[in-house]
């Protein structure tokens, strides 16, 4: 069956698993130095240098800059939904494409809720620095949809 050896093919749960979740998925993976770690943000602020990292990493290949900028272009957000980041479909898997945007989903009994199951992996894997994200403030997370995008 191919990488896995069988025994622990036996021992991993799938994502239909119900004792899987977001927070197991963190934990299991984040620390291991054989997977390449992806953030959308990181894509969106530096998405050709984002690219060829990706690629040097998986496959020891250097990534020419412009074939790193015409796969972002393709596969832009606005290419792929049809529409500018910041213009909402939440009908769409692709949203909305902005950065951050989800803060602005979360009431703040969600982002407690949150906060107690997964705060600890929002702040492992660099989302928040801590739990204050939970706090309600004056004024919404403002997300800026031409900030970042294909370099």
């Amino acid at each position: 069956m191919g990488l896995y050896p069988k025994k622990e093919l036996s021992t991993r749960l799938s994502w239909t698993d119900p004792r899987f979740s977001w927070t197991d998925f963190v934990r299991r993976w984040y620390h291991r130095k054989d997977v390449v770690h992806v953030r959308y943000e990181d894509l969106r602020r530096e998405t050709v240098g984002g690219l060829q990292r990706i690629v040097l990493e998986l496959t020891g290949s250097h990534l020419r800059p412009e074939k790193a900028s015409a796969i972002a272009e393709e596969f832009s957000f606005q290419r792929q939904a049809g529409r500018r980041p910041g213009e909402e479909d939440r009908r769409s898997f692709l949203r909305k494409g902005v950065v951050g945007d989800w803060r602005n989903q979360f009431s703040k009994g969600a982002r407690e809720t949150f906060d107690r199951y997964a705060g600890k992996e929002l702040v492992l894997l660099g989302y928040e620095q801590d739990s204050s994200w939970t706090e309600d403030t004056e004024e919404k997370y403002v997300a800026n949809p031409d900030a970042s995008g294909p370099a």
